[in-house]
């Protein structure tokens, strides 16, 4: 019961983060066009792209949750799969670093590392990288105005739940 918990909210945290990238202000402004064009989405400029940790996108857990999210946050945008929005697995650990680069190289907007597994490629790639924004999720890299860290009160899971 206990992981289903921490999966649960983990999946909940990466859909809310995910959909709050493309939330409305007060005025109907979100701060610039998701979508990059007038045309409902078509030939949109903005990317969002993921690297999953070891177990893959359908892991029934972690990274499966996330590219939920992610998915969520495409199609309320308008935005395309495969073109605006994807993943790329990582089938070891020493994929990780290199499919973060092939991201930032690709000027994806923004680069999700799924997994405190990653902390390390995610340090690299965002001190070689300087203008690609990655996020990673479950821990904290630190000195780095690129890269933000999304972390979970665990503790405060129930809350969530209830």
């Amino acid at each position: 019961m206990k992981k289903w918990m921490k999966v649960a909210s983990i999946s909940l945290a990466s859909v809310i983060t995910l959909a709050a990238c493309g939330q409305e202000d007060a005025s109907g402004d979100n701060g610039g066009s998701a979508t990059g064009s007038d045309n409902g989405g078509e030939n949109s400029e903005f990317t969002a792209k993921m690297v999953t940790d070891l177990s893959g996108i359908d892991d029934k857990s972690f990274n499966e949750f996330s590219w939920e999210g992610l998915k969520a946050f495409g199609e309320a945008n308008g935005l395309e799969e495969k073109i605006n929005y994807d993943y790329v697995t990582s089938g070891a650990a020493a994929d990780f670093e290199p499919n973060l680069r092939s991201l930032a190289r690709e000027g994806t907007d923004i680069s999700w590392a799924i997994g405190f597994l990653m902390e390390d490629a995610v340090k690299t790639v965002g001190e070689q990288f300087a203008d690609a924004n990655i996020a990673i999720i479950d821990t904290v890299v630190p000195d780095l105005d690129n890269v933000a860290s999304i972390t979970f009160k665990e503790h405060e899971v129930h809350s969530l739940l209830v």
